[in-house]
Parts: structure tokens; sequence; C-alpha cells
């Protein structure tokens, strides 16, 4: 681990020349504060990357000290930043996952970083992710690195069904027609097996069914922030998993299955393939492997499939100038600092050219990504967490066919819309 800071020293000193040329604005603060949300992950690092490397190295470089708060919250909401912020302390740059973050990117809070920070700085993004970020021409956070959703298969059971070709592929893709036959294949083999599973008893299932309904061309949010969730695409993808739930394909009873359920249903061997994170192909007893994909796209589909869940860093406004400030925000996200997090966190980067993690997992979910897009989960939105809430509840109720794909999700538009609308 020591080894590891000392080459992020070295990191962070080459990262900062990232932040130069940023616009003269009014007199600078004497000091700065940067407050960190929750870590994704637990790393024993992370704290250490912020406040004993990150703070230090920008005060050396610009004489300006800078306070860690860590105001992360067991639960993952904003409740803390929200009393710091009533009780007036001085707030200057805040990162986190986008989820919470894009509570405060809006000019109610923030600064526009497009009026202080050279255009050429946002050219080194991807561009489908900037568009995400973008409100109009301004720009109130700044994309970070991410963790990733992609498909994985159970390559045993691929195997076991005369299907191995479907993950030996070099692109890694494959068709929602084959993905049927797999799924149907596999639940073909005993009670005990199905071809995949949902869930939608907590929010945190919209990540998993979204990245499989974008298969279908269905999204809740377009690459332009509107709420498209009652498309005929929509209607269509819903339509296909009760076909899959009433033929005991996919594993039953989704609406009650939460996270921990949906992973220890996973790590038994027993599913063929469902959408998933990095570690899903080390939940295994060695008795089966799997590995990643890309989700199957139905024909004729060619949007983005890959949901990034994005950290963020923006500039709270304030009378004092915000030139130190956004450079710090830019530090946060250069390359190097990228490369750090995406090596010990198993995260993929907000700018081309970081290779991330030495290993052949790491490249294959890698070069999902850039083949497949990255679609817009609306992460990046003020009223994003008030979307989500309304989702699930929908979504049990198509799973427990107690209104129909069109009926929930002409309810759930309407109300999205609302709240996309204040």
């Amino acid at each position: 681990m020591k080894a590891i800071f000392i080459a992020l020293l070295i990191l962070v000193i080459s990262a900062f020349s990232l932040a130069e040329g940023v616009k003269e604005t009014a007199e600078e603060p004497d000091n700065l504060t940067l407050v960190i949300g929750t870590p994704d992950i637990t790393l024993a690092g992370f704290d250490r990357l912020y406040g004993e490397y990150i703070g230090p190295e920008f005060t050396r470089r610009t004489g300006i000290p800078v306070e860690i708060i860590d105001k992360g919250s067991a639960t993952g909401n904003t409740e803390k930043l929200d009393l710091l912020l009533a009780s007036g302390d001085p707030v200057d740059v805040y990162a986190d996952y986008m989820g919470r973050l894009s509570k405060y990117s809006n000019p109610d809070y923030a600064v526009d970083l497009t009026q202080v920070l050279p255009e050429s700085f946002f050219d080194r993004f991807y561009p489908t992710l900037l568009a995400q970020y973008r409100v109009s021409d301004a720009i109130y956070a700044l994309p970070d690195s991410a963790w990733a959703t992609a498909f994985v298969i159970n390559t045993t059971l691929a195997d076991r069904v005369g299907m191995s070709y479907l993950y030996e592929r070099e692109n890694l893709s494959w068709t929602m027609d084959e993905f049927d036959a797999f799924a149907r294949a596999v639940a073909d083999l005993g009670d005990e097996f199905f071809g995949s599973a949902f869930f939608a008893k907590q929010s945190t299932g919209d990540y998993y069914l979204q990245t499989f309904i974008a298969g279908f061309g269905a999204t809740i949010f377009d690459l332009e922030g509107n709420i498209v969730a009652d498309s005929p695409e929509m209607i269509q993808a819903f339509e296909y998993i009760l076909s899959l739930q009433r033929d005991n394909v996919i594993v039953p009873g989704g609406a009650g299955i939460d996270d921990s359920e949906y992973k220890r249903r996973w790590s038994t061997g027993k599913i063929g393939a469902a959408t998933g994170f990095y570690f899903f192909p080390g939940m295994t007893d060695g008795s089966w492997q799997s590995t990643m994909i890309a989700p199957p796209r139905a024909a004729g589909v060619t949007g983005p499939t890959v949901i990034m869940g994005n950290d963020g860093a923006l500039v709270f406004k304030s009378k004092t100038g915000r030139k130190r400030a956004a450079e710090l925000a830019a530090f946060l996200v250069s390359n190097d600092i990228q490369q750090f997090r995406c090596e010990a966190q198993y995260r993929f980067a907000s700018v081309p050219g970081v290779t991330g993690k030495d290993d052949a997992l790491y490249h294959a979910i890698a070069g999902i990504i850039d083949r497949n897009g990255i679609l817009n989960a609306g992460l990046t939105y003020s009223f994003y967490n008030r979307v989500r809430e309304a989702w699930y509840p929908m979504v049990q109720a198509i799973l427990s066919e107690i209104l129909s794909p069109a009926e929930a999700m002409t309810r759930f538009a309407e109300e999205a819309r609302g709240y996309a609308s204040k």
C-alpha cells in the first residue's frame, strides 16, 4: 500500500497541470473547503487519497490550504451536507456520486464551469458522457470516474446448452433473440435453473433493469433529458419480461427481490445471464464460471446500453472568486487521479486514455463500454432522485401484474415529467 501512495504522489504532481489555464475571476478565498460524499466502496486509501495527497499537493502548488470534510452518511443521502450549507459555513468544492451531487448541479447552487475553465478543458471527456452533464450551454459539474453495468453470462451453463459461442465472440455482443434462446435453454435444464433475473424491491434494481431494457431501445431519459418512459419500446420491453416470467424463464417474484437476494441467486450458479458488475464473475464457489458480455440488443437497436454511475465535482457559488475552487475541481477529475481510482476501485474513466486495471476482465468491460455507448440514466439531473423513487413502485406493479406495462409507464412518465418541469 505504501508503494501505491508513493506512486500516487508522483501522479498527483503531474496531474496538476490539467488544472492550469483557469480563467481569472474575482478576489480569491484564503483557503478552500472540499466536501467528499460517501465512497461507492470501502477503500482504506480513499480518505488518504483526498486528505494526505490531493489536499496537501494542491496546497503546495497554489499556497491555498484545503480542508477535507467527509459528509457521507450511512444511508448515502445528502443530509449532512444540507446542514452544513444551512449553517452558513463556506463550502467550495463538492465531490461525490452524481446520484447525490446532482441535487446541487444547477444554477441555484453551482457555478457554470464553462465560465471559469478554458473551453479546451472540456474536450477531454467522452462526448456522450459530457452531454449528460450539460444544461443548455452550461456545465455545473465535471464528470469523474464511474462504476459500470454490463451483462454477465454463466459460461458453464452456456457450455452445457451448447452455446459457448455467445461468450467467445471478440466483440462480446449478442442479439435479444440469442438471449431468449439461451435463457429458455437454461430454464429447461430443471426447476432450479432460470435463464435470467430482475428485481424491484428497492431502487437499486433500476440500474440492472435499465441496462436490459435499453436493448429494446427503451430508456427513461433520452439524450436531451426528456422523459420517454411511456414509449412503445418501453412497453415492448416489459411485455417481453412478463412473457419470460409467465413461462418460468426468470426467477419468480422479482417485485419482492432486493439487491442482496439478487446477488445471492446469481451466486448459486443456476442463472444463465443477468445484468451485473465486474465482481459478479467472482461470485462462485469454484464449481462454475462466468464472464462479462454486452447487454443483448433487439434487431435494429443501436443506442447505448451501458450505464455508468459517475462521480462528479462541482464548485458552489460564493461571493469570492472561483478560480482556485474550479482549479481544485479540475484537479480531482484529472487523468492521473482517475487512473489511481480506476486501479484501486475497479472504476472506469470519464476520459479516453486512462488504462485502468491491468487485467483481462477489466479491459473486456472497457471494450463493452466503448462499443456500446453510455446510456443516459439521468444521474446528472437535479430531479433524478425523485424520478428514481417513482420508478421502482411502477416496476413492482408490472412484475406483480397489478398494472399493465402501458398503464404503469403512463402513470410513471406523467409523474416524472412533473418533477422534471419544476
